[in-house]
């Protein structure tokens, strides 16, 4: 009998194919589940398609990493056609490269399939469904709406339905856009670092080592610093009362390829007559030492957020969080116990909510302590592993 770990059989041993190159939320899809269920007794295993950093660092982090030295597909990008075009390249690609990542998960007697990316997720159900193994889909993203007549929806319901796909949704958002026929997605809420994300375990950055008042209303955003994260959406609904609530903005996150994002932001404080107002920090490996010098997260990303893991890491540090409420956000912030809903991504409903948190102040404490209790009960990393682990433990009691 299979020894056990935690009510799980130690015995599984599940691998994730991923390009090895990751960044990001994918990256941190993977290093977060993949970590979460390995602490739970279970085998992991990283196929990683080429040596890259993100596979490096897994490496590092302790698991074990096979690398298959195989050429990246292509990711389909551009218009219809061009996405048609790059779909049928990424047929052939799956059959060229098939036959190895088969062998290597054969050789190391892995029960389960794991897969984030779009473009690798057919390839992940044929090889699956070859030898014989169940094969789950972690969604990413939503399906975007821009392939015509829904073809990008009925592409991976098809894929799903031919091989036996697993697929598992960040959020009720997500499960919507890929539909629920033939194949129903599973809700699967991602999780954070509750002993990480914890306020009370360390010494945090204070007021004073990021430049700011001690007395001042702090806004704080954390993820990547480009316009899809609406930092200036925030700033410009900041703006007309930043004097009248000592309002500052404190934004943490990464630059990417967009170099002239942050001088945009700083050129609107300037203008403004408040660039003493706008912290921009820079990318930090310790995001949860800068959360409890904030007063409020903010989350302003104009479109539907799939998911939304910095909106979740606030709330996991006990701290209210005002959020754009489209997409995944919606779901994990509930308006007036944790936060604040703005309706839209305009600068002056944006504002509107400010007002309204910010005459909310008496109620901070409790609402991030609400935060946090909700947090822990439902986007907790322990808990999205538990759940997943019972997940795969179903598919492979029904696996023929």
């Amino acid at each position: 009998m299979d020894r056990q770990a935690g009510g799980f059989t130690v015995s599984i041993r599940i691998a994730w194919l991923i390009r090895g190159d990751e960044t990001f939320g994918v990256a941190q899809a993977v290093r977060g589940l993949a970590g979460a269920v390995a602490k739970l007794g279970t085998g992991v295993l990283i196929l990683a398609l080429k040596e890259g950093a993100f596979a490096t660092e897994c490496r590092q982090a302790g698991m074990e990493v096979n690398t298959l030295a195989l050429p990246l597909p292509a990711v389909p990008a551009g218009g219809f056609y061009r996405k048609a075009t790059a779909y049928r390249r990424l047929q052939k690609y799956h059959r060229v490269v098939a036959p190895t990542i088969e062998k290597a998960l054969a050789d190391k007697n892995v029960q389960i399939l794991h897969v984030l990316w779009p473009n690798l997720m057919p390839l992940a159900g044929a090889v699956a469904a070859r030898l014989g193994i169940p094969c789950f889909w972690e969604m990413p993203n939503a399906i975007g709406s821009t392939i015509p007549f829904g073809l990008g929806r009925r592409f991976f319901q098809r894929s799903a339905a031919t091989f036996g796909i697993h697929v598992l949704a960040n959020s009720r958002y997500t499960a919507a856009t890929f539909g629920d026929w033939p194949v129903r997605p599973v809700v699967l809420y991602p999780g954070v670092d509750e002993e990480r994300f914890d306020p009370a375990r360390f010494r945090p950055f204070s007021r004073l080592e990021l430049g700011l008042p001690p007395n001042c209303v702090t806004l704080g955003m954390l993820g990547r610093i480009e316009a899809s994260k609406g930092q200036d959406i925030a700033l410009d609904a900041m703006v007309p009362i930043a004097r009248e609530h000592q309002l500052h903005l404190v934004i943490v996150g990464t630059e990417t390829d967009d170099q002239h994002f942050s001088t945009r932001l700083r050129t609107i404080a300037e203008t403004a007559g408040i660039p003493e107002r706008l912290h921009i920090v820079g990318a930090t490996a310790h995001p949860e030492q800068m959360i409890p010098a904030v007063d409020i997260a903010v989350s302003a990303t104009p479109g539907p957020e799939a998911f939304g893991l910095s909106v979740v890491e606030a709330m996991m540090m006990a701290k209210p969080v005002l959020a754009h409420a489209s997409g995944g956000p919606a779901e994990t912030v509930v308006d007036g116990l944790t936060g604040w809903h703005v309706r839209s991504a305009r600068a002056n409903a944006m504002q509107a909510a400010l007002r309204r948190a910010v005459a909310d102040r008496p109620r901070w404490p409790a609402m991030g302590a609400a935060g946090r209790r909700r947090a822990l009960a439902h986007f907790s990393l322990r808990r999205q592993a538990e759940q997943y682990l019972t997940l795969v433990r179903q598919a492979l009691v029904r696996q023929p």
